[in-house]
């Protein structure tokens, strides 16, 4: 099956980070994919998302997920820590010179280029807090398409504009 026998483990944002790339998951996919389409634009879809492993102990996987169309997602990243990734800069990094390097020159697989695009980034509320780098769902302050300010309630936050 081809499995690595050892993978590239590095200490960054307060845990452990393996990046398997973007390339590396197209490249593998792509046949198959274009067995069944017949276009030559890939859209990727993400997921970035936080997986607590274990109710008693705070450490947790966050991974990079991508697929192409209705595909089986591959890995494209993975940390694991006490917490979420420290810096989301640097979480972030490897990701996004390679998916702005494939977006500008393409993927070439089996001598056809495949144009690449980004459809989706498909995110839960805290994932999508965490990578935007706003306030929580929770927050008095966290409508990110208005300026209201919540008010707290009956153990809620409460956004309630007067002006409708």
């Amino acid at each position: 099956m081809k499995t690595p026998r050892s993978v590239t483990v590095i200490e960054k944002c307060g845990g452990k980070y393996i990046f398997f790339g973007i390339r590396n998951g197209l490249s593998k996919l792509v046949p198959l994919y274009t067995s069944d389409n017949h276009d030559d634009i890939l859209r990727l879809n993400f997921n970035i998302d936080g997986i607590p492993l274990f109710k008693s102990v705070g450490t947790q996987f966050w991974q990079i997920l991508c697929s192409v169309g209705h595909t089986t997602p591959f890995i494209v990243a993975l940390f694991y820590g006490p917490s979420k990734p420290t810096s989301i800069e640097d979480y972030l990094s490897d990701f996004l010179v390679e998916l702005n390097e494939l977006t500008k020159h393409g993927l070439e697989v089996q001598d056809q280029i495949f144009r690449v695009q980004v459809n989706a980034f498909i995110c839960d509320a805290p994932a999508r807090t965490f990578l935007k780098c706003v306030k929580g769902h929770t927050g008095y302050n966290s409508c990110e398409r208005c300026t209201v300010k919540g008010y707290y309630k009956d153990n809620r936050v409460i956004l309630y504009s007067k002006v409708m």
